[in-house]
């Protein structure tokens, strides 16, 4: 979407609440200033620039760096990319003993049967005959929900014991089958047929915004999922690129603006699937007011009986990894105390997302920045 000048004015008056003291300057941008003999640059300066710079909606307008995104390559060297990529908690953690066991298990089968059985049976995934080793998986024949729930199922239910993490917005077990009742035999038994009938079920099982399911736990929102059923370069861009780091700053938002000691704690989760394919994000802030997107390379779904094994388990180590992730941050923030906080007057503690006006978008999306930081 295209920005009008009065938006970028509204960009520069936000920016010029923050405290530039508390701008984060790069160890890389500190010896790239020393060698041309100039006053090193904050990432905050850098990223306005961007912002603008470029005339439509980007992620650095809601103080978003992703590090796999191009445009940042006339901004930042590759050394200072590298920097903030890894500055701090990284992105993938080591699974204990204990967690890794399943997946380890996995590998030592000898079959698909094998593997695919010991899957069932841990309720990794759904029994299928579609799954079944032998055959192929026809991912491109499937819906949202049947991708949901038939092939990526697991990546919300390999944490079935898990009480305090609920997926909001994933349809249920029943709107499933009608779904697969449907692509199946393109019919429905009469008595689930009436339009009513699909409609309630179907408007209680969408909690979820624009599409994105949602990981809630504690009363706050933990992480999302965005699940695209074909491979399509364009909408991943849209809904990887675009809609998922501003979904998962929002979050990020409302975890600190009820505490804010947990500023440089906390993380989003973020699960991106294309098509075969499925990518997990992080949302964090190593800075004051950055939030950082990093991400995995892309790893695909089994196609047949002779990649079985050795795809699904580290799909699995994916899941497990993204849910002890969301664990972590649901943990620091039922351990952390919410402060007693007025309501007026309150400074920039991490700059909120930014929504185009209303001209664009609905009210609900609307924020109200402070009018100067104290």
């Amino acid at each position: 979407m295209t920005l009008t000048p009065k938006d970028k004015r509204e960009f520069e008056r936000v920016f010029d609440l923050l405290d530039k003291r508390k701008f984060w300057i790069l160890e890389a941008s500190k010896r790239e200033a020393i060698k041309k003999g100039v006053e090193a640059k904050s990432v905050e300066e850098k990223l306005k620039k961007l912002a603008l710079d470029s005339c439509f909606l980007h992620p650095c307008r809601s103080f978003i760096i992703d590090v796999d995104d191009k445009n940042w390559n006339d901004h930042l060297s590759a050394e200072e990319l590298q920097e903030i990529e890894g500055t701090d908690t990284p992105l993938l953690v080591s699974l204990e003993a204990t967690v890794a066991a399943q997946p380890n298990n996995l590998r030592k089968l000898s079959s698909p049967e094998e593997a695919y059985n010991f899957c069932v049976k841990s309720n990794m995934i759904q029994k299928s005959n579609r799954l079944w080793p032998g055959n192929k998986t026809p991912i491109s024949s499937y819906l949202e929900a049947g991708m949901q729930y038939w092939v990526w199922g697991f990546v919300t239910s390999i944490y079935h014991s898990e009480d305090n993490i609920t997926a909001m917005g994933t349809p249920s077990v029943f709107a499933h089958i009608l779904v697969e009742t449907a692509q199946d035999s393109c019919q429905i038994d009469p008595l689930f047929a009436h339009p009513r009938f699909l409609h309630n079920v179907f408007e209680k099982s969408a909690c979820a915004k624009d599409g994105v399911q949602l990981y809630v736990g504690g009363g706050v929102e933990l992480g999302a999922m965005e699940i695209d059923s074909r491979q399509d370069d364009t909408k991943e861009f849209k809904d990887a690129k675009i809609k998922l780091p501003h979904f998962m700053k929002d979050m990020l938002l409302a975890i600190v603006n009820k505490s804010p000691s947990l500023l440089h704690k906390a993380q989003i989760t973020g699960l991106s699937i294309n098509g075969e394919d499925i990518t997990m994000m992080s949302a964090d802030s190593p800075s004051r007011y950055i939030t950082r997107i990093r991400r995995t390379l892309p790893i695909s779904f089994p196609a047949s009986s002779d990649s079985f094994i050795v795809r699904i388990a580290p799909l699995f180590e994916l899941a497990t990894i993204a849910m002890l992730k969301m664990e972590d941050t649901l943990n620091l923030f039922n351990s952390t105390e919410i402060p007693l906080q007025g309501s007026q007057g309150r400074h920039v503690i991490f700059p909120p997302t930014f929504h185009l006006p209303q001209r664009h978008q609905p009210p609900h999306h609307q924020n109200q920045w402070p009018s100067a930081e104290k």
